[in-house]
């Protein structure tokens, strides 16, 4: 039953200096199991709707290219599939799947300006680094492989190719650090200390497993997510920094201009962590079948190009509750 009561008000009471106004606001008592719609009519409460899902579908053995008719039922809103090939893999939606690496390599082009005074330049690699990088202590506590004599470095201003250098015999030891290790000698403000300058720096690995059968990129100098994230200590430098640079297309080892320059300078740029050893791909993705806003579908049809044993996988999703059914069938094509 219901029972209003609305536009009561007691007159306002003058007390004193002070005015009291009591209103009685509107109150709906509504029976157990009614519910009032936005336009005032009353109606049963809806029950939460139960989510129903199933795929079925000739279990036997398929030829290549040969049409598979799958049959879907319940009434799923949402509903994606997963054909269990590369690239469409339910596993590694979330994330991509793990690929072991074959052969790490590396390459670079060097520069060399201000050649007034001597500088001595080397390439090093550790896989003990703790990556401490504005440490002077951190970095002279790691064990540093030097590798220099592998690359080819520029002797003037004019870009070298430093050749491609594998290393994949250092990274059986897990993550590796990659640096440029600098020192300058004593210079005045009248010669310039040198400058040294990385370009188009790349680490990447090569395996035959996975998507992409030839290389994956583990290191570069960009602002991307394959960004070796090169980081500069100037030992010498108040900031640590000076005049070195790490920008998006190259790297710059010069010794802070206003420093005592009756000192030798010690610069150090180094890498992120690099992992020679597993590759992630990116995730891989199903082909959306059904959403909200279409017609139910009955069934999907669907054909394999290549022999294999397949594991499908459809996913029914009440777009409501975000509840989902995942049905995964064994598919064997030959």
């Amino acid at each position: 039953m219901l029972i209003c009561v609305k536009n009561f008000f007691l007159n306002s009471i003058q007390m004193k200096r002070y005015k009291y106004t009591i209103v009685l606001l509107l109150v709906v008592v509504l029976p157990y199991g009614q519910t009032t719609s936005a336009s005032g009519k009353d109606g049963p409460i809806t029950p939460a709707k139960k989510l129903k899902f199933d795929v079925t579908y000739e279990d036997r053995i398929y030829r290549v290219d040969e049409p598979i008719d799958f049959t879907i039922e319940g009434n799923a809103e949402e509903i994606y599939f997963y054909s269990g090939e590369v690239g469409s893999r339910y596993e590694f939606r979330n994330e991509g799947e793990k690929i072991a690496i074959d052969n790490v390599k590396v390459t670079f082009e060097s520069a060399r300006s201000n050649l007034k005074v001597p500088c001595h330049r080397w390439i090093m690699i550790s896989n003990d680094f703790n990556g401490e990088y504005k440490s002077e202590a951190a970095i002279k506590a790691a064990t540093w492989t030097d590798i220099t004599h592998r690359f080819t470095l520029a002797s003037d201003n004019q870009r070298t190719k430093s050749g491609t250098i594998d290393l994949t015999r250092y990274t059986k030891q897990g993550p590796f650090y990659f640096a440029f290790r600098y020192i300058s000698e004593e210079y005045t403000i009248a010669a310039r200390p040198p400058s040294w300058r990385i370009y188009d720096f790349r680490i990447w690995g090569t395996t035959g497993k996975g998507r992409n059968k030839e290389e994956f990129t583990l290191g570069d100098i960009s602002k991307t997510p394959q960004s070796a994230n090169f980081i500069a200590y100037d030992f010498q430098a108040e900031d640590g920094l000076g005049y070195n640079r790490v920008g998006p297309n190259y790297l710059r080892m010069e010794p802070f201009k206003e420093a005592a320059p009756s000192e030798l300078h010690e610069v150090w740029i180094i890498s992120k962590a690099i992992d020679g050893n597993l590759v992630t791909e990116s995730s891989e993705i199903g082909t959306v079948l059904r959403c909200a806003c279409q017609q139910p579908i009955k069934e999907h049809r669907y054909a394999f190009n290549a022999a294999g044993q397949y594991s499908v996988v459809f996913v029914g999703i009440d777009s409501d509750s975000g509840e989902r059914i995942v049905k995964t069938l064994d598919v064997t094509v030959k």
